[in-house]
């Protein structure tokens, strides 16, 4: 009698399917795979605790303060003011990060086509 065959799917690995226990099938089953859709989701949720700790953050800090900016002078509460520093800060940051993720791009495609040159 032939031995029945187990399909094997694009989500499925390539190996021999008969060497498997019930044990082995019972773990792999049990085992949690992490998906991009899972990953968004926890970002969200992260996000949004973020946020609501910023907004407690900003509503606990409503003390007006002036700021002086080159020529700008101006009130605001003071988390409000923090809230801009700190997005000016981060806005710097990601310049920065840009220009060197280019830089390497840059390096990168240069050593490709100095590779694919030479024989």
């Amino acid at each position: 009698m032939a031995e029945p065959t187990v399909p094997v799917t694009p989500d499925k690995d390539y190996r021999d399917y008969k060497d498997l226990s019930d044990q082995d099938e019972r773990e792999q089953a049990r085992e949690v795979k992490h998906t991009r859709t899972a990953g968004v989701w926890a970002a969200a949720i992260t996000g949004t605790l973020l946020l609501i700790l910023l907004l407690v953050f900003i509503l606990q800090n409503q003390t007006q303060v002036t700021v002086t900016f080159l020529a700008w002078e101006g009130q605001l509460p003071v988390a409000v003011a923090m809230l801009f520093s700190a997005t000016a800060g981060a806005l710097l940051i990601a310049l920065i990060g840009a220009a060197r993720i280019m830089q390497l791009r840059r390096t990168a495609r240069r050593n490709f086509k100095a590779a694919a040159v030479k024989p």
